[in-house]
């Protein structure tokens, strides 16, 4: 009897070769989406000995959040009262007045997707170190390390692509809430949803870069698990809603996109991984 410990046995050589691993479901991806980020907390609360490396992309994350805000909150409502004026009429104070939350909320939105964005590179050995004690947790195999200036090349790569795609959109969507009356109610959750995605791509950064894939095969994998992505972006707003949690949501991130990754790839049973179906990864080497 074959033992059940091993991922591979030598098959005869007229025995077709095996199916490959069936792929979850698109709704189980868009529930595994949803817990990403509250894996990612519970993982590192209960590792008082992270708390220190947690601690370090917060830290970077907070200066630049706070200084782009702050840009924002003094000298937005400004510019938006020197452009249309302050009026007169109530309707048209009250107009002003919205047009500053808007302008200031999607401020906030740009401040926190460059904080998370410049804080990837500024933290990178503590993140890494994050990334692979989650893999050690879930089973998965030590991937190799990836040279210091090939990570800092990835991680700048992946967050202009984060950062400038965004920008034209949610100047738009502003765009949208001057003209067209009542237009927040729909502009503001799309916002929220496109900011919570560029967000992932950049959590997902960190997992991506210690297997050491390419720009094409980390976009491959956001179109094949877009469900997930939805739904692990979803989970970082509602982290973001929560008191005191929300400091934690780059560390958590990164810790909660590397347990997806690895549970849509069958990793985090504690078992030897069947074979990842390409570009993710390669079968490994048969015993013996």
């Amino acid at each position: 009897m074959a033992d059940p410990t091993q991922p591979y046995a030598p098959a005869p050589a007229a025995t077709a070769a095996a199916p490959a691993a069936p792929r979850p479901p698109r709704l189980s991806k868009f529930r595994a989406g949803l817990k990403g980020p509250f894996h990612g907390l519970s993982f590192i609360l209960r590792n008082p000995q992270l708390w220190v490396f947690a601690m370090i992309p917060v830290a970077a994350a907070l200066v630049v959040f706070f200084g782009l805000s702050t840009l924002s909150f003094v000298f937005l409502p400004r510019l938006i009262e020197w452009i249309v004026g302050t009026g007169t009429a109530w309707y048209a104070v009250a107009g002003v007045i919205v047009l500053k939350v808007l302008a200031v909320g999607t401020a906030f939105l740009l401040s926190l997707l460059i904080a998370l964005g410049l804080a990837q590179p500024l933290s990178g050995p503590a993140l890494e170190r994050l990334v692979r004690a989650m893999e050690r947790d879930v089973g998965a195999p030590d991937h190799p390390k990836v040279p210091f200036w090939k990570e800092v090349a990835r991680s700048a790569a992946a967050a202009f692509w984060t950062i400038v795609p965004v920008i034209p959109v949610l100047t738009l969507l502003f765009i949208v809430d001057l003209f067209v009356p009542f237009s927040w109610i729909v502009t503001i959750p799309l916002k929220i949803i496109i900011t919570g995605l560029a967000i992932t791509w950049d959590l997902l950064d960190y997992p991506f870069s210690v297997r050491g894939w390419r720009l094409g095969l980390r976009a491959d994998w956001m179109k094949d698990n877009f469900g997930a992505a939805l739904g692990f972006a979803i989970s970082l707003g509602a982290l973001c809603l929560l008191p005191c949690v929300h400091l934690l949501l780059l560390p958590a991130g990164a810790v909660g996109a590397t347990w997806l990754i690895n549970h849509l790839e069958g990793a985090d049973d504690k078992r030897l991984r069947p074979a990842l179906k390409p570009p993710y990864g390669d079968p490994p080497a048969l015993p013996g």
